[in-house]
């Protein structure tokens, strides 16, 4: 399942068009990818519902919801487990990263992903290269957010 998922987020960055900005001193590809994963017993829906207003509270835009599970499922007519990546945005911060370095767009937007396995929804976070002086303070914040937001959708408590 993490080989579909991993496929399925390598389809998306292909399709997006981007590029590596040949003249960049730092690149936001030079890194390994890190993850804040974690899970709850929760419905789905629920853990969607919750991702998606911690997003918006945090002043991030949801820029796109793909149901890839769903996808997978009516291509072949076959009931397919669901698998859910949300993409958002919040244009002053991304601002901010291309301003440090182009090949930034790369990571954008910010990518959750939400799979469904026995009773347990997943719900796992790309996060930014920290390693990278020129930008490390604005990686930890936005990596900070990201797992404030994934770990609010798992919780049962009922603010941020």
């Amino acid at each position: 399942m993490l080989r579909l998922i991993a496929t399925a987020l390598f389809l998306l960055l292909s399709l997006s068009g981007c590029s590596h900005h040949q003249s960049s001193t730092y690149t936001a590809l030079d890194y390994s990818p890190s993850y804040h994963r974690t899970s709850s017993s929760k419905s789905f829906d629920a853990v969607l519902e919750d991702l998606l207003f911690a997003i918006s509270n945090e002043n991030y835009n949801i820029t796109s919801i793909n149901q890839v599970g769903k996808a997978i499922a009516k291509r072949h007519d076959i009931a397919f487990p669901r698998y859910t990546i949300v993409n958002s945005c919040n244009l002053e911060i991304a601002k901010q990263f291309l301003d440090i370095d182009p090949s930034f767009v790369t990571v954008m937007p910010c990518r959750i992903a939400l799979w469904q396995e026995a009773e347990r929804v997943h719900v796992s976070a790309h996060l930014l290269p920290e390693t990278l002086k020129i930008c490390h303070t604005l990686c930890q914040q936005t990596n900070a957010l990201l797992k404030r937001v994934v770990d609010f959708s798992i919780s049962d408590d009922l603010g941020l």
